[in-house]
């Protein structure tokens, strides 16, 4: 982030189950949950495909 840049919180509701699967995740790349969270945007923003909503598309064709 750039010195002085205006800083957005987003507050999201996990269960237990979610927050220890990304809390792991983050531990297992060394880095913070926030910084996986920065670095999934950051990818989205390069054009990247956003992950997992494949699923959620194919259950409402049917």
């Amino acid at each position: 982030m750039k010195t002085r840049e205006k800083v957005k919180a987003v507050q999201v509701r996990l269960s237990e189950e979610e927050w220890r699967f990304l809390r792991r995740l983050a531990v297992d790349a060394d880095t913070t949950v926030s910084e996986i969270i920065r670095k999934y945007i950051a990818y989205l923003r390069r054009g990247g495909r956003p992950v997992g909503f494949e699923e959620e598309e194919e259950m409402e064709r049917r």
